[in-house]
């Protein structure tokens, strides 16, 4: 951690947490260093993780998030907001090529599905259907 007092501020970002496979302790030790590296960090060290909902991430990050300075923002709280924002960034999808040409009820077929399916989280770089 010597190498973070180097900078003035580290911003490190993790996304999907809960996407780190659970088998083989592979997720475990990702938690332990992510514990590690926070309480080693300092002051200057900016962390933001995302995940779903999993009881060991939670029992994880839980002692993390005991200071005052830290915040545990559910949006599944706000899930009508976080599917009008996937939806939005789907239509901009559908929009262009190769989908311009699918009838406007496969797209909304198409769309409802991966809302449904998407439990808040959505990736569409190359959407391959």
């Amino acid at each position: 951690m010597a190498t973070f007092r180097g900078f003035s501020s580290i911003y490190l970002i993790l996304d999907a947490l809960d996407e780190c496979p659970y088998e083989d302790g592979f997720r475990d030790q990702l938690l332990t260093t992510l514990f590690h590296v926070y309480n080693e960090g300092g002051e200057n060290l900016h962390l933001l993780c995302t995940s779903r909902r999993e009881v060991d991430i939670e029992k994880a990050l839980g002692p993390m998030l005991d200071s005052p300075s830290n915040a545990n923002i559910d949006l599944s709280t706000h899930q009508e907001a976080v599917d009008s924002d996937i939806g939005l960034h789907i239509d901009r999808t559908f929009d262009a090529e190769p989908f311009r040409s699918w009838s406007d009820v496969i797209k909304s077929e198409a769309k409802a599905a991966l809302i449904e399916k998407a439990d808040g989280m959505l990736v569409l770089p190359n959407f391959p259907l």
